[in-house]
């Protein structure tokens, strides 16, 4: 796409922009927290807020839901988190085999193969380099980074390995705008699979940030 040309390392998130899985990971973290014995009338508002706070790791969402939406500390609050992990793990792990990759996307990476190419996901690393390994995608990648590591630090990792280079940032999320912002670089929003749309296109009317609609 045109709109890459000016650009000689690119960033990717992985939800929603490489892979079709907002929707999985929604379902699956629904499904943990109800396997998981957590409260079910906190179970609407945690899935909520996994929602509108996608893009941060799996392990602050999980303390967010233990420490502050039921008010659990201590062990209790590690027992139960432990238990949500391990149920949300499996199930995207499955799952990951199973979910298609966005419209269009294994022809824009191909098309971009000459340039480096990075993930930088909130996902678990080693399970998104194990996915990216299974699904023959890891070849078009330089690196694959995810949590527990912040996608901030996680972008800032990439950089110094390109120093005065142009980098963009794809991504589908508040967070994936925060990482670029964080770290000086240009950020695209990539809108068909974002859970966040509408609140992402009225930030790029403030913060001037281009949007595509399609690769």
């Amino acid at each position: 796409m045109p709109c890459f040309s000016p650009y000689d390392v690119i960033i990717f998130d992985c939800d929603g922009v490489i892979l079709d899985s907002n929707s999985m990971k929604i379902t699956a973290m629904g499904n943990a927290l109800r396997n998981a014995q957590y409260p079910n009338d906190l179970i609407d508002t945690a899935i909520n807020t996994f929602l509108n706070n996608f893009g941060k790791s799996r392990q602050y969402h999980c303390q967010y839901f233990v420490e502050t939406l039921h008010g659990l500390q201590g062990q209790q609050s590690i027992d139960l988190q432990k238990s949500i992990l391990a149920h949300y793990s499996q199930a995207v792990e499955d799952e990951y085999l199973k979910v298609p990759m966005t419209e269009g996307a294994f022809a824009l990476l191909d098309s971009l193969k000459n340039k480096p190419l990075y993930v930088a996901s909130g996902s678990e690393e080693a399970q998104l380099i194990r996915t990216f390994e299974k699904r023959q995608l890891s070849q078009y990648f330089k690196g694959i980074f995810g949590s527990p590591e912040t996608k901030s630090n996680n972008v800032k990792s990439i950089i110094v390995q390109h120093p005065g280079q142009n980098i963009l940032f794809v991504g589908d999320a508040v967070a994936d705008y925060q990482a670029a912002t964080a770290n000086a670089i240009d950020f695209i929003f990539y809108s068909p699979y974002s859970n966040v749309k509408e609140t992402m296109l009225e930030m790029s009317k403030t913060h001037h940030f281009p949007v595509i609609h399609s690769f």
